[in-house]
């Protein structure tokens, strides 16, 4: 997939309502590695002022599906689908001002999965993601859990 088709991707995602009204944005969108920020607005505070722990995840899923679709076209091309079956977080710091998600899906992921799904039409894997604060500091990590299923 190209950085175009990855940036269209991107936008895509960008469009989905409930992305649209936490105003995520791809910041970086390249196949297999995306960035995805989550500006702070009061509406996202909780008790402490901080961000709260539910939005923190929004732009984690985001930045791994995209990741994962952009390293997969060829899966995709083939008529596999993605589909999120679980997302774990670990919260490492109090969250405060815009966020950003990054992932990189690895190689070796990739390669397990695509041989997965291409014996047997369907994968299962982790994609991690890491949630930083404008410093850079990682203030939570996720692990989503994937499916990759053939339709039809």
């Amino acid at each position: 997939m190209s950085d175009d088709a990855a940036r269209a991707m991107a936008e895509g995602a960008e469009g989905i309502p409930f992305n649209t009204w936490l105003g995520l944005k791809a910041v970086v969108a390249e196949p297999g590695h995306f960035e995805v920020r989550l500006p702070w607005r009061d509406e996202l505070g909780n008790h402490l002022g901080a961000v709260h722990a539910v939005p923190i995840v929004a732009p984690a899923e985001m930045a791994s599906g995209c990741a994962l679709a952009t390293a997969m076209s060829s899966l995709l091309a083939e008529g596999f689908i993605p589909i999120a079956k679980s997302l774990h977080v670990r919260y490492r710091k109090i969250a405060n001002g815009d966020l950003t998600a990054v992932c990189r899906v690895g190689a070796s992921v990739l390669e397990q999965a695509e041989a997965a799904a291409r014996a047997n039409g369907r994968a299962d894997f982790d994609v991690a993601v890491s949630i930083e604060d404008a410093a850079g500091v990682e203030v939570a990590e996720c692990t989503v859990e994937w499916a990759i299923r053939r339709t039809g």
